[in-house]
């Protein structure tokens, strides 16, 4: 997706200064977790893809089913 890689780019990329690539993965991971469980997005009702609600609860039943 053309948005998200800029996105991607905007906000971490050229962010920061990186030493090693393990520290881009590891800074790159973090801010996908807050993209898809905290950032709130637009075209989601300003809600985000995955809400924490819904994490917490695959947590505690184990279950794979969002239903």
């Amino acid at each position: 997706n053309k948005h998200f890689n800029g996105t991607v780019r905007h906000e971490v990329l050229n962010a920061e200064w990186f030493n090693s690539v393990h520290q881009v993965q590891t800074v790159i991971n973090v801010w996908l977790r807050q993209y898809n469980h905290i950032m709130p997005h637009h075209g989601l009702n300003m809600r985000p893809p995955v809400p924490e609600t819904l994490v917490e609860k695959l947590k505690i039943t184990g279950s794979e089913n969002w239903g």
